[in-house]
């Protein structure tokens, strides 16, 4: 993901731009996010369902 953003800072999923469609690289560039996101997301979730996190 980080050769896809110009700083390889970013964290969060590009927005679509009123009006116009969503650029190419914008969604190449989200569908890596959301690739590395899920990974985390089902992380935590097993690390809450098995009681390790209490919140």
């Amino acid at each position: 993901m980080g050769e896809l953003h110009p700083t390889g800072l970013g964290a969060a999923p590009r927005r679509k731009p009123r009006g116009k469609d969503r650029p190419p690289e914008d969604r190449k560039y989200n569908r890596a996010f959301s690739r590395r996101r899920i990974v985390v997301e089902h992380a935590i979730g097993r690390l809450r369902g098995s009681g390790r996190w209490r919140t």
